[in-house]
């Protein structure tokens, strides 16, 4: 009995690492699951933003004073193909053995960290170009917090435009 249910554990987590491995990506490539990445910045000038991904592909965005408390709202839910994209610059430089910089504060601008990908994680402070591949990264996150938040409108613009010949009308 004892054997029997030792056994029937063992297998159970071999099953439950099993599906917790990587998403596959229509044949490109893949990402591991869960991924969660949050990037909270501070640059000069008082200017503050965070991300957060979290695993089931949902970002978060925040700016300004809601940074300070560490509130941020969703944007939207970012495509498989959007997180392999993160994934592929957190893998390309290496940012799971990022040097962390406990004390010192940068001329342009602060990161706060914390990555999980499958089983890994790492938190980690750091600034300016410290770590290679910040800047790829929250440039990637804000493309995407944006499309996600301003896309509908800006697609609904775009079409006005050019139904208009690419002149836009003045209403009254």
């Amino acid at each position: 009995m004892r054997i029997s249910a030792l056994a029937f554990y063992g297998m159970f987590g071999l099953l439950m690492l099993g599906c917790n491995d990587a998403v596959k990506v229509d044949g490109d490539g893949t990402y591991p699951t869960p991924l969660h990445i949050e990037v909270r910045l501070s640059a000069t000038e008082s200017r503050h933003a965070l991300y957060r991904l979290e695993s089931d592909g949902t970002l978060y965005f925040g700016g300004g004073r809601e940074v300070l408390i560490g509130e941020s709202k969703p944007a939207g839910t970012l495509t498989h193909e959007q997180r392999r994209t993160l994934w592929q610059i957190v893998d390309k430089y290496n940012l799971f053995e990022a040097d962390s910089t406990f004390f010192g504060k940068g001329k342009e601008i602060d990161y706060d960290v914390k990555l999980r990908a499958g089983g890994k994680r790492r938190n980690f402070k750091t600034y300016d170009d410290k770590a290679k591949g910040l800047a790829e990264l929250t440039a990637k996150l804000d493309e995407y917090q944006k499309e996600l938040r301003y896309g509908k409108v800006t697609r609904l613009i775009d079409e006005r435009v050019n139904r208009a010949g690419g002149k836009v009308k003045k209403q009254d």
